[in-house]
């Protein structure tokens, strides 16, 4: 996107933090969609 805005490529921590940020966002979607696949549990009572 900079690239192609301000004519410039992003560096070496901007790439890295790119990553980071698009590792994480992939990860949650696939933990949330693991953990939705569980069976649901009734909670259990305290007595």
């Amino acid at each position: 996107m900079a690239w192609l805005v301000f004519g410039t490529f992003p560096d070496a921590w901007a790439l890295t933090g790119i990553i980071v940020i698009a590792g994480s966002g992939v990860v949650l979607t696939a933990y949330e969609r693991w953990r939705a696949s569980l069976p649901q549990s009734e909670p259990a009572a305290v007595d």
